[in-house]
């Protein structure tokens, strides 16, 4: 049977049968989980399609290459090579014979009588956080728990110097999860061909040069010769041998972590990276096994009770990597084997439920439990059909909210704004979950904007007419000039001697109708005024007010939202998750995520975290003039909790950290910048700008202290959110860059 074989910087080959889908990738929820730095999370797939496999790239930041070249999708025949990093993928067809000479005579040879130099071995520390709570009751019959429990993680870096009590989150771009403690020295390939003779000169040359040659050699032939068994090296005395892979009852393989050799010195300005534990130690005690197996177990149900099932694979993963082998070892293989299963029916059972949902209209209900699938098995059979039922929902209720859309229009232009406002808030019942929800949600706030500031200009009015000041109205396009005695709906009632009038709005240019607001004193509710320009179908006027918004501190978060309303926009991102499309453009990179009631949420008090794909941004998105706001409450926060936003890359970021002790700023770009500032736990907002060096912060409409951070104007990245001991609601969240 076709078949992959695997081989990283320890030079032993790992085989893996093609009978089915498999995903490649750093994280230990995958087929194959390799750690390897420059692989990403879920890096690609290989799909059996008739006789054929098919490899694709899944949006890995690095890319996904066959033999030097860089594909999106692609057949692969007999000997065709993947290289990521140091892992190189060798693929062979059924009944391929393996190759009979060693690849490598002459350097097998010396491996036999030299050691490896500088070999240090490392462990396996790639362990999701768990987090959610909902599925907990589809994958063990029982409730979750909500009760807040800290949870030692891996994935947090240890406190940067100079913010005492608050632990910042860590910081993971999308493509790289676990960042290495000790980063690996290896000779450099040459630029000039290699020659057969190298493999006579690496016979002679010191074992410590060997194993780099090794991996030049293997990347410069590995495209034209079939690869076979490669012999370990000899390990040295009193040095723990490598780790061989162990295969699970559910198919799938966990490879074991590569020794490394000499780290490269980190710089003064860098976050240490957490603790490693040593590799040459003498091996643990029974009696540490047992107990380090009992917090694995312990955790790893912990995680499932909240629907974290990635968490869940991890932790018990991660025990397998350490301890493959003994009683132990054939504990957490079953432990493995029966959490698989578990989760294969919690997942069916998702789909069920979702699949009744739609059938019964409950497309909020629906919505839910298929973003959900969707997080919890993005490349799985479930996760794809919730997609599927996601898409005949919206193609199905698409003439429902034609017609719809045709009834609020009528409505508009006769004025009457509480008859549209009524058919609106109908359809958001109707339409809440599916993509029309969005358009609905829009066309709504319009209205009820529109509705409100008429209602203004009408009090306004009545007080100055009270107080005998008259207010003179002039429409050119109507050739009508009078005094306004009254509102009604979206026109103006004028009196013009003798003789009354009606001009609508919209036959007002702009600079007329703010003649009419400046003596009620409405010119400056700019936010208004760009509403209702927007119902009207005046976007230039529309436009004009908002840009005036944004000049304002008061003003400018709702201006954001509004700007994603306008027409021929450049730089702009917005969730509002209102319809569940939203979320497909966000990677769970723990915990169990989905859409509810137009928001992005984290069902679980135990925590969890998402980033902004890059691709969903066109790749990385720039800092210089950036203007980002979301919004967030928690939900049921426990002990230790924290909420944080960071925007930026794997070594450089900026990141807002809300605690029960207030908001910590935190910036680690070219130097550590740390500035504190008061918060009161509840709903919140944020808007976070940089101009310049400065980053400035609002919340809740407050300036907070800024930050003076040199060279982040060339800061590119994303943005992700971190949570903590605590549930989370997360809506709004826009990203634009000023020009």
């Amino acid at each position: 049977m076709p078949k992959l074989i695997v081989t990283g910087p320890d030079h032993v080959p790992h085989e893996f049968a093609v009978t089915r889908e498999m995903t490649l990738g750093r994280h230990p929820g995958n087929d194959i989980s390799i750690p390897e730095e420059k692989a990403s999370r879920r890096h690609c797939r290989f799909q059996p399609q008739g006789d054929k496999i098919v490899v694709e790239d899944l949006g890995s930041s690095n890319g996904t290459k066959v033999n030097g070249a860089k594909i999106q999708m692609y057949t692969l025949k007999h000997g065709d090579t993947i290289t990521i990093g140091a892992h190189m993928i060798v693929f062979q067809e059924d009944n391929a014979p393996p190759p009979e000479a060693p690849l490598f005579p002459g350097l097998e040879a010396e491996s036999k009588d030299k050691s490896r130099a500088g070999e240090v071995g490392a462990v396996h520390a790639a362990i999701d956080v768990p987090a959610a709570a909902e599925l907990a009751p589809l994958a063990r019959g029982k409730s979750g728990s909500t009760a807040a429990r800290k949870i030692p993680s891996a994935r947090v870096k240890p406190i940067p110097a100079g913010i005492p009590d608050i632990a910042p989150p860590p910081r993971q771009a999308e493509e790289d999860e676990a960042p290495p403690a000790e980063e690996t020295t290896r000779p450099a390939a040459s630029a000039a061909p290699v020659k057969h003779a190298s493999f006579a000169l690496a016979g002679t040359i010191a074992a410590a040069v060997a194993v780099g040659l090794a991996v030049v050699l293997y990347q410069n032939w590995s495209s034209s010769v079939a690869v076979g068994p490669v012999p370990a090296p000899k390990v040295p005395p009193n040095r723990p041998p490598a780790t061989p892979a162990k295969k699970k009852d559910d198919g799938k393989t966990v490879l074991p972590v590569p020794p490394k050799l000499d780290p490269v010195k980190v710089e003064d300005n860098a976050v240490p990276p957490p603790p490693k534990v040593d590799p040459l130690q003498p091996p643990a005690d029974e009696a540490t096994v047992a107990e380090e197996w009992k917090k694995a177990q312990a955790e790893g149900r912990r995680a499932m009770d909240s629907g974290n099932f990635a968490g869940a694979r991890a932790h018990l993963n991660g025990f397998l990597a350490r301890h493959p082998g003994g009683e132990f070892g054939q504990r957490a293989q079953k432990e493995l084997a029966d959490t698989n299963k578990l989760i294969d029916a919690a997942l069916d059972m998702l789909l069920k439920d979702a699949q009744k949902a739609v059938a019964e209209k409950q497309y909020r209900l629906a919505t839910q439990r298929c973003t959900r699938l969707m997080s919890a098995d993005p490349s799985g059979k479930c996760g794809a059909a919730a997609h599927d039922l996601l898409t005949k929902m919206d193609e199905s209720t698409e003439p429902l909210f034609a017609e719809c859309q045709k009834q609020v229009a009528a409505q508009v232009a006769a004025g009457l704004l509480d008859k549209a406002s009524a058919i609106l808030e109908k359809a958001l019942d109707d339409f809440g979950g599916t993509k029309w929800a969005e358009q609905v949600s829009a066309l709504q706030l319009q209205v009820l904007m529109a509705r409100s500031f008429m209602r203004q200009l009408e009090a306004e009015r009545a007080k100055l007419a009270a107080s005998g000041k008259p207010i003179a109205v002039t429409a050119s396009s109507r050739k009508a000039i009078g005094v306004l005695v009254g509102v009604s709906g979206l026109t103006l009632e004028l009196k013009s001697g003798l003789r009354p009038s009606s001009v609508p709005i919209k036959d007002l240019t702009p600079e007329e109708f703010q003649k009419v607001l400046q003596p009620l004193k409405l010119a400056d509710k700019h936010v208004e005024l760009a509403y209702l320009w927007l119902l009207l179908e005046r976007s230039a006027g529309a436009q004009a007010e908002v840009e005036r918004a944004l000049l304002d501190p008061e003003q400018a978060s709702g201006a954001i939202r509004l700007v994603s309303l306008l027409p021929n926009q450049r730089n702009l991102h917005v969730y509002d998750f209102s319809k569940w499309q939203h979320q497909s453009d966000w990677e769970a990179l723990s915990g169990s995520w989905s859409t509810q009631n137009g928001r992005y949420t984290l069902d679980s008090a135990d925590g969890g975290d998402t980033a902004l794909k890059t691709t969903a941004l066109g790749g990385a998105f720039p800092a210089k003039n950036a203007r980002i706001s979301f919004q967030f409450e928690l939900l049921n926060p426990g002990t230790g909790y924290f909420f944080a936003f960071e925007f930026g890359d794997e070594k450089s970021s900026v990141s807002l950290i809300f605690t029960e002790k207030g908001l910590n700023l935190h910036a680690n770009v070219k130097g550590t910048v740390n500035e504190r500032d008061a918060w009161t736990p509840g709903p919140t907002h944020v808007d976070f700008a940089v101009s310049g060096d400065t980053v400035s912060v609002r919340v809740n409409g407050k300036p907070a202290k800024a930050l003076e951070v040199g060279g982040v104007s060339a800061l590119r990245g994303t943005l992700t959110f971190r949570v903590r001991e605590s549930g989370c609601a997360i809506g709004n969240v826009i990203l634009r860059s000023v020009e």
